[in-house]
């Protein structure tokens, strides 16, 4: 729940955590992300996200709502998206390639079985009226650095997108 007593948490936000949990639970990201930022109320959620020491990754997850529309007289349809950003020691491109993969590894799990039990779960996520449409994220930007030859640090700031599509049915 969050700050603003008597405001319940909503599909948006519900969502959002359930997605948080997800990949921080991941035992490749748990492994690798030196710490997250994930917007609760820490006087650190905004600024630089620092580049960690000892060849770890520092991670920030956004939600980010795009355009709703009905889709019925009494709901709505439409995408939450998460900007993902991190920063990552060194200037090895395979370390941002293979963090999308983990990322992506993370959602889209090895076992089918297991896949489709998130895309449930994410379905479900306000049973029976709202929740996600499909279950299924869509990478709508992979992680990228366009920041680099010009900066000089010699450390990545990669930024990215995932997306998944809501249904709402609208409170009367």
């Amino acid at each position: 729940m969050g700050s603003i007593p008597g405001l319940p948490d909503g599909v948006r936000t519900k969502l959002f955590r359930a997605i948080v949990q997800v990949l921080k639970a991941d035992p490749v990201l748990s492994q690798i992300v030196e710490r997250w930022w994930e917007w609760t109320s820490s006087p650190t959620d905004t600024g630089d996200i620092p580049v960690p020491e000892g060849g770890k990754v520092n991670m920030r997850l956004t939600p980010r709502m795009n355009t709703f529309a009905p889709w019925t007289p009494d709901s709505m349809t439409g995408w939450l998206a998460i900007k993902i950003e991190a920063t990552i020691p060194g200037t090895n491109v395979d370390d941002y390639l293979n963090l999308q993969d983990a990322i992506e590894n993370a959602i889209y799990k090895p076992n089918h079985k297991d896949s489709i039990a998130l895309q449930v779960r994410f379905q479900q996520i306000m049973a029976p009226n709202s929740g996600a449409t499909t279950g299924q994220i869509v990478f709508f930007a992979p992680v990228y650095d366009d920041t680099l030859p010009e900066r000089t640090d010699n450390n990545f700031y990669v930024l990215g997108e995932m997306r998944i599509e809501i249904r709402k049915l609208m409170q009367r």
